[in-house]
């Protein structure tokens, strides 16, 4: 059975065939991969929440002051940093307003929504 032909690129004014697995030639992709769009698309939520360094430093040290889940009480490793007052309702990165929470527990307050 012949393979089927490569699609042309889809760039405007390009006639050479895409790459294999692509849809645009090697010399588009390559192009199209390093904007902005493409960048943005992979980034991490993190990344995207706009977390640098001073929060990963201020994450650390939550998690070092408080190693153990601060809701259930139990000795369950701590490994999320919760705002205690949402930001999206006024609260801070202040350190006072953070408090290291397990994951099952992080996850239990964003679903009820505090």
């Amino acid at each position: 059975m012949p393979y089927r032909r490569r699609p042309l690129c889809r760039e405007e004014g390009c006639s050479e065939r895409a790459a294999h697995g692509h849809i645009r030639c090697k010399r588009h992709y390559r192009t199209w991969r390093r904007t902005k769009r493409f960048t943005r698309r992979r980034s991490t939520s993190s990344r995207r929440r706009r977390y640098g360094p001073a929060w990963r430093a201020l994450r650390a040290q939550v998690l070092a002051e408080e190693p153990f889940c601060r809701s259930c009480g139990s000795p369950t490793p701590a490994t999320d940093v919760d705002h205690i007052t949402p930001k999206r309702i006024g609260g801070t990165d202040a350190r006072y307003n953070l408090q290291g929470l397990c994951k099952p527990c992080h996850s239990a307050k964003t679903l009820r929504g505090l």
